[in-house]
């Protein structure tokens, strides 16, 4: 219902298929958006295009929902969020970051869409990023889901400026390890809807500082 300043999917998307034409030869690419110049990288492995694209520095917003507003957003009891904060969090787009305890939870949210979108109005937040650690040793792999707000569509199967939103938010709290260079982590998205992504969201960390952001991914051509 509304153009989006940035859109890390199809943007990987769109750089596929400029690609796989021949239209791009080199790399990088630079695109202009709404939200300013987004330098992309690709390269070729196999009969697959990795792309990865810029982000801006880590956002967050000072103001948040309070878990009972969350939880009545989303249709659950408080005993389904972890113990970490509900916080909004951008490198481009603000997304509100909501840790919930387990998988099981973030795939059967049923949200009250009416309330949600008054909430992300309420916070100036673009949308809720539910999310949870998937369930093995690997502590950098996270499941999520994304409800935009009033976007004519309930739920996206793929947000890239999401999940490096939750990557930057991870950082900030040590949630997960963090060392010099980048620190990527990857998230499962989509597979609610019966429609699975896998997002590949990185920060670069110099001293105490993360001074770069990147999203990752490939995009399939069906024609």
């Amino acid at each position: 219902l509304h153009e989006m300043e940035m859109c890390s999917h199809d943007t990987i998307g769109a750089v596929t298929v400029l690609v796989r034409t021949g239209r791009v030869k080199t790399s990088p690419v630079a695109l202009e958006t709404a939200l300013g110049q987004v330098l992309v990288d690709w390269e070729t492995d196999g009969d697959r295009v990795k792309v990865s694209l810029s982000q801006f520095l880590p956002r967050f917003a000072a103001k948040n929902p309070t878990a009972e507003e969350v939880c009545r957003a989303l249709r659950i009891s408080k005993d389904k969020l972890a113990d970490r904060p509900i916080e909004s969090a951008a490198t481009s787009r603000f997304k509100l970051i909501v840790p919930l305890i387990d998988k099981e939870t973030v795939y059967g949210l049923e949200p009250d869409f009416e309330y949600l979108w008054s909430l992300c109005d309420k916070y100036q937040t673009t949308g809720f990023y539910p999310y949870a650690k998937e369930p093995d040793d690997d502590p950098f792999l996270f499941c999520a889901r994304q409800f935009p707000c009033r976007a004519g569509y309930p739920e996206d199967p793929a947000t890239g400026v999401a999940a490096s939103a939750l990557s930057a938010y991870l950082l900030r709290h040590g949630f997960i390890p963090r060392q010099g260079g980048w620190n990527e982590i990857t998230v499962r998205q989509g597979e609610a809807m019966g429609k699975p992504s896998l997002i590949y969201a990185a920060c670069y960390v110099e001293g105490d500082e993360v001074t770069a952001t990147r999203i990752s991914g490939s995009a399939r051509m069906d024609r």
